[in-house]
């Protein structure tokens, strides 16, 4: 009994430690569109905001199976030119080198190989608040000898910064394969970002973005309790760790 009570201490403890962590980091950070705010600025925020804020599933390509559940803590981070103009204008000279998402994050097996995930962050400091789901089918359970491999569809909207809709989706596909407790997994990603100005009085275009990517990484399961670490690898590469409970 005493086990089990602590694995939920775990958690809590690691979820403090990203806040601990990620407070000052991004302390007094608000993104907001001012007046005058170029086209060029607008799509290079756009493309940095919707990387640094896309769904991360950090999870292997192996479906979970119908019994499936965990839930757990994780942290996206990126660094970003703090002194390029457009984020020095959209944040009033106040951007951090480093931005670091905290998530809070659900999934749940469903029958016919499928999982569902939701994601939820807002992040200390700044007025970014993100909400986020996926949906993935493997296409290749997996067994002890052969890999499994999976196609990934996930969304992500961005709330809170002013005068800013913004939303990604993306299309991934990947393969793992377990070895006693470590499981690595690969894919390839696209991602497309969608943003617009809220505020007609900017005068600016909407943008379509689309990054291509690649992601390594490894889950670490230890009866329950599993850790995740995750790099996606692109022109602007996203490092993740997750911590969570699950079966």
């Amino acid at each position: 009994m005493k086990k089990l009570a602590f694995f939920p201490l775990c958690l809590l403890g690691f979820l403090a430690l990203i806040l601990a962590w990620e407070k000052p980091v991004l302390a007094d950070t608000t993104v907001t569109l001012p007046a005058g705010f170029a086209q060029s600025y607008f799509h290079d925020l756009s493309h940095d905001l919707g990387i640094v804020t896309a769904y991360v599933s950090l999870e292997p390509a192996a479906p979970m199976g119908i019994f499936g559940f965990d839930v757990g803590v994780e942290a996206s981070m990126a660094s970003i030119n703090a002194n390029a103009p457009y984020w020095a204008a959209a944040t009033k000279s106040s951007a951090p080198g480093t931005i670091v998402v905290p998530r809070l994050h659900v999934t749940k097996g469903l029958p016919g190989n499928l999982d569902i995930g939701f994601s939820y962050a807002s992040v200390p400091g700044s007025n970014i608040s993100l909400m986020g789901g996926e949906l993935k089918f493997a296409l290749l359970a997996g067994s002890v000898v052969t890999p499994a491999v999976s196609l990934r569809g996930a969304y992500t909207k961005l709330n809170g910064v002013t005068d800013l809709d913004l939303s990604s989706y993306s299309v991934d596909l990947s393969i793992s394969k377990g070895f006693g407790p470590i499981t690595p997994y690969a894919g390839i990603q696209e991602l497309f970002i969608n943003s617009k100005a809220t505020n007609a009085a900017l005068n600016l275009n909407a943008e379509s973005i689309s990054n291509f990517r690649g992601f390594l990484g490894a889950k670490l399961s230890l009866a329950i309790v599993n850790f995740v670490v995750e790099a996606d690898l692109g022109d602007l590469p996203v490092y993740s760790l997750r911590f969570n409970i699950g079966w």
